[in-house]
């Protein structure tokens, strides 16, 4: 079942940035301007289950926003950077309460006090508005890009994209999503 949530969250990862969550954390003593080239170190073990085509998409979606840095792709492994990925999925759920103020009295009131009740004659007495509650599950991915610098092999950098992720859509926004979060890399875009 986790396999097939997996190529579901895949199939649509991050269809809509509107509650695309970006954090990120970095070495702020580090130079970030020095590094040149980069080489990828892979994705995590845990996310070996992602079909091959979308870790490919991200992997040239991040591609794009190091040469829109000025920076260089290593092959061999020796970039000044190595950049490791990770996909997590979880299920997760919550709590929706629905709240009907209109109560239990014939004219929609929910607050205690005299009034006409059903029936003929004055009453009193307390009506309280019915609350029902729903639980529901939804899914979230979380993709991690961490960044080494490869001398010291201490993390750089760290970016973390989150989101809900709606399973019916069925549109891919990886380029945007990758291109959000390079937003926080500190070293920006070159102007051309």
């Amino acid at each position: 079942m986790k396999k097939i949530v997996l190529f579901l969250f895949v199939g649509v990862l991050f269809a809509g940035c509107s509650s695309l969550k970006i954090t990120h954390n970095m070495d702020s003593t580090l130079d970030f301007t020095s590094y040149k080239t980069y080489s990828y170190h892979g994705w995590d073990s845990s996310s070996t289950n992602i079909n091959k085509y979308y870790q490919r998409e991200i992997e040239y979606a991040f591609v794009d926003e190091f040469a829109k840095r000025g920076m260089k792709y290593d092959p061999s492994g020796q970039g000044d950077i190595v950049v490791a990925l990770f996909l997590m999925i979880d299920v997760e759920s919550g709590v929706r309460s629905y709240n009907n103020y209109y109560g239990h009295s014939p004219y929609g009131l929910h607050q205690p006090g005299w009034g006409y009740g059903y029936g003929y004659g004055h009453g009193y007495g307390y009506s309280y508005g019915g609350v029902a509650y729903e639980q529901y599950n939804y899914v979230t991915g979380t993709l991690i890009c961490d960044i080494f610098d490869r001398g010291t092999k201490n993390l750089a950098w760290q970016g973390v994209a989150s989101k809900s992720i709606d399973t019916s859509n069925k549109g891919r926004n990886i380029q945007k999503v990758i291109s959000r979060l390079m937003l926080t890399y500190p070293v920006d875009v070159i102007k051309k």
